[in-house]
Formats: structure tokens, sequence, C-alpha cells
């Protein structure tokens, strides 16, 4: 298991009721709610990086196909 830091911040009242109700909902901790929406994020911003490396790819293979071709 990765080690395990406190961070404090600060969230809206409303954000912090929506945890709250969450929380009674599934039984899940609000910090452990918070470091899954953390992790989901951090996945997104990888997989958006992936994605742009991805694109950079397949335009250097049509640039090669064209050349190949002509």
């Amino acid at each position: 298991m990765a080690e395990m830091v406190r961070v404090n911040t600060r969230v809206r009242k409303d954000l912090n009721d929506w945890l709250d109700q969450q929380s009674e909902e599934t039984g899940l901790p609000k910090s452990t709610q918070i470091m899954f929406a953390i992790e989901m994020y951090q996945q997104q911003k990888m997989a958006k990086g992936q994605l742009t490396e991805l694109a950079v790819l397949i335009e250097k293979m049509e640039d090669l196909a064209k050349k190949v071709e002509g």
C-alpha cells in the first residue's frame, strides 16, 4: 500500500453537505471519497496526455504513409 499523508483543505458548505450525504449513503468516509475523486482526476489528466501523444503519432504515421505512396 502506498504511503499516506494528511492534506488539509477547505470546501464550500454545499460540497461538504453533499459529501456528508454521500458518506451516509455509501458508508465511505469523506476522506476516502475525496481521495477517489483526486485519483480519478489524475487518471483523466494522464489519459488526456496519452491521447495527445497518440494523436501526434497518428499524424506522423499518416505523413509517412503519404511519402510511401508518393
